[in-house]
């Protein structure tokens, strides 16, 4: 570093500089391994909810599937191919139980799980934080408004 630089600026610079470098090499391996998943094709999922408003009601026991080889070619041209991110089967992976997530590590299945926490990493990462939801909202009005919907008009 020049002399006029403070020790601790360049020391951070070389940290940022060594997590980036860790992040690259951390994502293209697991680029790769999109390519590699040795998973079964589909996985069915279903648990029962209870009625909050009405707890005399039957519980709600929907089932779910899903297709761990349509995530694979989602991510596939997503990092390969310049597609969109396939968030929402991410955000759908990341926030399942842990019980589902275990049964996935056993099955000897854990890179749908994996690479479902680093597209939602990156997600965050890029992402605004929204601590105030004003804001989120402001924004939200405003994209609206580009494409010309106005609140309040549906």
């Amino acid at each position: 570093a020049p002399p006029s630089m403070p020790l601790q600026w360049h020391r951070q610079r070389q940290c940022s500089a060594y997590a980036l470098f860790a992040w690259a090499c951390l994502t293209a391996s697991l680029i790769v391994s999109v390519s590699s998943m040795s998973c079964f094709s589909e996985i069915n999922f279903g648990w029962c909810e209870y009625s909050r408003e009405n707890p005399n009601a039957p519980p709600s026991c929907p089932e779910y599937v899903f297709s761990i080889a349509a995530f694979q070619r989602k991510l596939d041209a997503h990092y390969n191919s310049g597609g969109r991110p396939p968030l929402m089967e991410a955000f759908f992976l990341v926030r399942l139980h842990d019980m589902y997530k275990q049964n996935l590590v056993e099955s000897d299945c854990p890179n749908p799980l994996i690479l479902a926490q680093m597209l939602v990493g990156e997600f965050h990462l890029i992402a605004p934080p929204w601590e105030n939801l004003d804001e989120a909202i402001a924004a939200a009005v405003s994209a609206g408004a580009a494409m010309g919907w106005v609140p309040g008009s549906d």
